[in-house]
């Protein structure tokens, strides 16, 4: 019960010479069916609790001296909808009018404004995905986790946050919920969830433009047009279009970064009685454009032949700058250590990039009667997403003279590219029945279930390797093989491996096989590919009692049940081995495990809340969160699959308004204790041999990377957020988090440790065939270490001052700036201080001017305004092996100007407004 659904004010009374000084509101549902409970305020606060549902604050009353009361309606209805000062979990929530103000167009934005969350990349390298309170997801794709966090639009889930709400144009709203999710909707998601809601179209024509322009030549152009076709039936058009020459500047030959050429488009259908609401929603999404990408961190060693695993260095020699570390910057030392770090790239290849996201979703809602309301939401998705990257990330470029030496010395040329393909499609079905009883009694009860494929295909390019472009059977010819059939024929007999498809089903090893590749074109040397599908049903309850006017119980129940399968988990590798004199043999490799799994849980909440004689909320609630398992290599020595991960999230909190209405006040303090936490990562396995299932004998360390449970994972925090009116003119808002964390027992190799422990290992070279010995990195403990992507201490505050203008210009004119800083952060579990993300500031500042007649706003803005780069992601050893350390940075400086316009397409009263 809370939060003011949609309704259309029909008349509006006031009667002052009521003992209470009361406003009687008639009004005609948008569903039918409202329960009415009274809440009286001051008039003081109309414009905050108008601002605070998005609702034009022009609508205020003018009259400071006026001492009458306004009526708060709060609506029971089909959705349970409920005021935010009334929901007993921690959550921030954007208005379409906060979103506005602030310019938020993607998730850095929305990053810098929530407590606790934190955007890493999504699923190309091994960053942590999308994080609350720490909690995240290794998208490293072979493993198919689930999501710690869900991303919902219009209460649909999405497996990716890719093509969801472009530009965050066009939106009702945005909400995080922080603490497990699951009991009343949707997937259930262990950390949170962002749910974006757009715009349905009304009964009413309304038009809005949106232009933005930048000095990084970037544009974005938004257009949503919508009304009435007939009297139950409307309509609403999104589209937008953004484009820029690259805010990632690149000094090298290739073109700049993050270069957008995104086009979007969404019609939407609705038909509306008194009983019964349909939505129908498409949307599409095409980016054409060249995306961002990590840069190096670390400058290159120039001095040694190989790196520091005994791969050839690209980088020998090259005196090439490296525009994002300061010049003179010690190798594998972090740039910002020695000075400013910059955006910036010197590479010769351009990024391509190709992504579509295709989806329909269809939300319907019936009044069976006064009592209940049964309600479906039904959501398919198509994503596409392809980059290509160049991989040794230097502009070095073949001699003149000879295609295998560098041009800029003499030393063998290293070009190399790597691409990544990532696609999944999902379809997912909601049923609810919502009761709106009369009594101190209501309650949800729902199904969901949901389906998923996706695959994650990572090619790799060495364009520069003798035999790249040439035909196995003419280098065979020039060797003592003759033949790349017997030259293959020794191979597999020393190596034991199988020669055909079939041969490889009668040995028990399917789909690992080698053989003579055709054509001559083997630059692309390997593939890693891993494909899956899985499916989830779930069934849930919730019910809330009113004991009486000040306390209310509350909980929920849900049981999950998933099925997940691992289609592909292997590839493609080409080489040219020495010993047969680098005749090119390709080999199919896959780990995958064809034998489908399911995980199971119950999980569920109980809340208890207590309205204070004030109307001030205090709530305690116990909840329990659910993650399902996943696959691992297959080997003896090492779990089959990963076990399901589950916590108990304890939360206080209280929410309310203060001080005559002008404070908005919301703070809550909480604590998860993990059991079996997944934690994927490198160790070593004690008491175990070379060979058969445990370690193949060309493996060059007892190291196998696998997902584990550990015990004994805890998280604790802290958040307080708020909104002050300061008088007519200044309003004050903002947040302030702490955060913190130990992992569990738990030993893992630190990659690129400079100060490691090893130990030797004896082996087999696989392109030689001569026993080596190779030097590997213990595993360290990292028992009490910090999760990463968890800042200590985090905050944001905005202050806006607004005023009317007078003379010929009039209007409103706000000024607004926002200050954000995000504290010191782990990169990985190691904690050590070369992979500590330092903090970092942000400061934005808009100035917006609104016409007399409210349909126009011009907005002039600065964002960053000091120019700080901060780290978003840090990988101390970068995922291409042997490159130095690389991550992801906030962008530059930028400042532009964004003009929206609202034509007034037909007269509107304001008994006749549409209240949010």
């Amino acid at each position: 019960m809370g939060k003011l659904r949609k309704f259309n004010v029909k008349q509006l009374d006031i009667d002052n010479n009521d003992a209470k000084n009361t406003i009687s509101i008639t009004c005609n549902s948008t569903f039918g069916g409202y329960t009415f409970m009274k809440k009286l305020i001051p008039i003081v606060s109309l414009g905050l609790a108008l601002t605070l549902t998005g609702f034009p604050t022009a609508y205020a009353a003018d009259d400071e001296e006026d001492k009458g009361f306004i009526e708060e309606v709060i609506v029971t209805a089909e959705k349970r909808s409920e005021n935010l000062l009334d929901v007993p979990v921690t959550m921030t929530a954007f208005s379409s009018q906060m979103i506005e103000e602030l310019g938020m167009t993607n998730q850095d934005d929305l990053e810098q404004m929530v407590p606790g969350l934190q955007f890493q990349d999504e699923g190309e390298q091994s960053g942590q995905g999308t994080s609350i309170r720490g909690i995240g997801t290794r998208l490293h794709g072979e493993t198919h986790p689930d999501l710690a966090v869900a991303t919902y639009i219009d209460g649909i889930y999405s497996l990716g946050i890719y093509g969801v709400a472009p530009n965050m144009f066009d939106l009702e709203r945005v909400e995080v919920a922080r603490g497990p999710q699951g009991t009343l909707n949707g997937r259930n998601s262990i950390a949170g969830s962002i749910s974006y809601y757009s715009t349905k179209p009304t009964d009413e024509w309304d038009l809005l433009v949106h232009t933005e322009f930048t000095n990084q030549f970037t544009q974005r152009y938004g257009v949503a047009f919508g009304g009435p076709i007939t009297e139950n039936i409307s309509f609403r058009i999104n589209g937008s279009y953004y484009e820029g020459d690259g805010a990632q500047k690149n000094i090298g030959f290739g073109e700049d970064f993050d270069a957008p050429d995104q086009k979007f488009f969404a019609p939407q259908l609705r038909f509306k009685t008194d009983r019964m609401d349909l939505n129908l929603r498409y949307t599409k999404l095409n980016d054409d454009g060249i995306p961002r990408t990590q840069v190096h961190l670390t400058n290159f060693d120039i001095t040694s032949a190989t790196d520091f695993l005994g791969n050839p260095n690209a980088h020998y020699l090259w005196e090439g700058p490296v525009p994002s570390v300061p010049a003179g910057c010690p190798p594998r030392t972090p740039g910002w250590q020695c000075g400013d770090i910059k955006n910036e790239l010197n590479v010769n290849r351009s990024a391509v990039g190709g992504s579509t996201a295709e989806r329909a979703s269809i939300a319907f809602s019936f009044d069976i009667n006064d009592n209940f309301t049964l309600r479906y939401n039904y959501g398919d998705t198509d994503n596409f997403s392809q980059v290509t990257r160049d991989r040794d990330l230097t502009n070095r470029v073949a001699s003149a003279d000879n295609p295998l030496i560098a041009s800029d010395a003499p030393v063998p040329l290293r070009d190399e590219m790597y691409q990544t393909d990532y696609a999944y499609t999902e379809s997912s079905h909601e049923l609810q029945l919502v009761s709106n009883l009369d009594g101190n009694f209501n309650f949800i009860v729902g199904a969901f279930t949901y389906e998923n494929t996706s695959e994650w295909i990572v090619p790799s390019f060495v364009f520069t390797n003798s035999w790249s472009n040439s035909f196995a059977e003419d280098v065979a010819a020039t060797t003592s093989f003759g033949t790349c059939a017997n030259a293959l024929s020794f191979l597999t007999m020393i190596f034991g491996a199988a020669s055909s498809a079939a041969e490889a089903e009668e040995m028990g090893v399917p789909g690992n096989y080698w053989y003579c590749p055709e054509g001559d074109d083997h630059n692309q040397w390997l593939s890693f590919e891993s494909k899956g599908a899985s499916d989830t049903d779930a069934y849930f309850i919730n019910g809330d009692y009113q004991v009486n006017d000040q306390w209310l119980v509350s909980g929920g129940l849900r049981y999950t049940e998933d099925f997940k399968v691992q289609k592909t988990n292997g590839g493609t590798f080409i080489g040219g081995f020495g010993f047969i004199g680098s005749v090119p043999i390709e080999i199919i490799f896959d780990d995958s495990d064809p034998t489908p799994r399911n995980w199971d849980a119950t999980i569920g909440h109980v809340s208890m809340e207590y309205t204070t004689p004030e109307d001030n909320l205090i709530y305690g609630r116990i909840s329990t969160g659910y993650r399902a398992g996943s696959f691992n290599p297959k080997s003896d020595a090492i779990p089959t699959f990963v076990k399901e991960e589950t916590l108990v999230n304890y939360e206080l909190g209280m929410k309310g308004m203060f001080m005559d209405g002008r404070l908005r006040l919301t703070s809550g303090v909480f604590y998860n204790d993990f059991d079996d936490y997944q934690i994927t990562g490198s160790i070593e396995q004690q008491g175990i041999s070379i060979g058969g299932n445990n370690f193949s004998q060309f493996a060059n360390s007892p190291i196998l990377e696998f997902t584990d449970n550990i015990q004994d994972t805890k998280i604790w925090g802290a958040e307080v957020d708020f909104m002050y009116y300061v008088n007519e003119n200044w309003r004050l808002s903002g947040f302030y988090a702490y955060l913190d964390s130990e992992i569990g027992p738990h030993k893992e190799v630190i990659r690129a440790d400079p100060n490691a422990e090893t130990g030797f290992w004896e082996h087999i070279d696989f392109t030689s065939g001569e026993t080596v010995t190779s030097e590997y990195i213990l595993p360290s403990d990292m028992t009490g270490n910090q999760l990463p992507m968890q800042p200590k201490h985090k905050f944001a505050l905005t202050a806006s001052y607004e005023t009317p203008l007078t003379g010929a210009t009039g209007g409103n004119l706000q000024l607004l700036g926002t200050y954000s800083w995000v504290d010191d952060r782990a990169s990985d579990l190691s904690n050590l201080p070369l992979s500590t993300l330092p903090s970092y500031g942000r400061f934005d500042v808009r100035g917006t001017w609104t016409s007399p007649d409210e349909t126009i706003t011009a907005t002039l803005f600065v964002q960053n305004v000091f120019d700080e780069i901060g780290l978003i992601e840090f990988l101390l050893q970068s995922t291409n092996s042997g490159a130095p350390s690389s991550g992801t940075l906030t962008d530059p400086r930028s400042f532009g100007i964004e003009v929206r316009w609202r034509p007034s397409l037909q007269h509107r009263s304001l008994a006749e407004a549409q209240v949010l």
